[in-house]
């Protein structure tokens, strides 16, 4: 993806969690930026609604609109997607382009400068596995997603992503999720941002789905 971005101003959604981040980039600044905690499903409407009160912008005054993909909550990011689509949807917002970014691969991004040496950063996922992103410096740069387990992650740095921080083993090297930074890392990482028209969850496996059985499920 290239900086074409920068030219307009984009509404930005990021709901992987532990908090909910709306904002309004023009270039690579905040026109205005919000974080909310007190649930996905109360704050996202009404968060955007704020935003552009406060900003005294319409939707259909801005370019499009750019959300993130995860890892992380999967109810933020579920509720966010179905949000941005419905946007999609609306007839004064045709002109809209959306572009998504890798919380994971952003947070990776941060941490490093282009032509730097590699960096590897890892996120909660289950007990026994984490979300890992590498960036390989290139050129040109490239980013790899995988999982790995707790034990292999001892001396990583993870990102505090989603709401399963719990499960982190006792003395991991925690990390903050870098929000404020966000237009200036997307300025010097252009190519985190994809073009899409359906956005969509981050997934680090393909789910497997039991074939159902009356036996597995008996009547009572």
């Amino acid at each position: 993806m290239t900086s074409h971005w920068q030219d307009g101003r984009w509404l930005l959604i990021d709901a992987a969690g532990p908090a909910l981040i709306v904002g309004i980039l023009e270039e690579d600044k905040w026109l205005c930026m919000e974080s909310f905690s007190s649930g996905f499903l109360e704050d996202l409407k009404p968060g955007v609604e704020s935003l552009l009160e406060k900003s005294s912008l319409d939707l259909s005054s801005l370019s499009g609109i750019i959300c993130s993909s995860g890892p992380g909550s999967t109810l933020g990011l579920r509720l966010a997607a179905m949000f941005v689509r419905t946007l999609l949807q609306q007839p004064d917002l045709e002109n809209w382009k959306c572009l998504t970014y890798n919380n994971l691969e952003l947070t990776c991004a941060s941490l490093s400068k282009p032509g730097g040496p590699a960096c590897r950063v890892a996120a909660p996922w289950r007990r026994d596995r984490l979300h890992l992103a590498t960036l390989l410096p290139g050129p040109p740069a490239q980013f790899e997603l995988e999982s790995v387990s707790v034990e292999e992650a001892t001396e990583l740095p993870v990102v505090e992503l989603g709401n399963r921080l719990a499960l982190l083993p006792e003395g991991a090297n925690r990390i903050s999720y870098p929000a404020e930074k966000i237009p200036q890392i997307l300025k010097a990482w252009p190519d985190l941002l994809t073009s899409t028209q359906k956005p969509g969850l981050y997934s680090a496996e393909t789910p497997e789905f039991a074939r159902w059985t009356s036996t597995r499920h008996p009547q009572k």
